[in-house]
């Protein structure tokens, strides 16, 4: 199977889509990011389940234990690096929505976000 499919299986299999990343971040968390704060989405992101590392990774670009999901899929993919016994996300995976209430369609990969006193 392809890399991309594995990393396909993984994400949606965790939930990672528009809606699971809003149901699982609630109102006041989604909020403070759109003003990039993100305080209360670690908050809300510290459980340790795979939407919970995948928001974390992806969303929020906080490293996150390589033990805490697959990496295997993610390494070979070009999406992540581990060091340290910490994974780092490289790029921007994004879940995307279909138009007027479509449902999940797929991910937007893009560079990393830059956030105020990120350092990237």
């Amino acid at each position: 199977m392809s890399q991309l499919l594995r990393v396909r299986e993984l994400l949606v299999g965790a939930d990672y889509t528009v809606g699971g990343v809003r149901e699982l971040l609630g109102a006041v968390a989604g909020g403070a990011l759109a003003r990039d704060e993100i305080v209360p989405a670690l908050r809300a992101t510290r459980g340790g389940s795979p939407l919970e590392v995948l928001t974390r990774l992806f969303w929020l670009q906080v490293p996150v234990p390589v033990d805490s999901i697959p990496a295997d899929a993610l390494v070979a993919a070009g999406l992540v690096e581990v060091s340290g016994g910490e994974m780092r996300a490289l790029l921007r995976v994004e879940p995307l929505e279909g138009v007027r209430g479509g449902g999940h369609v797929g991910y937007v990969v893009s560079d990393l976000k830059v956030r105020p006193g990120g350092g990237r």
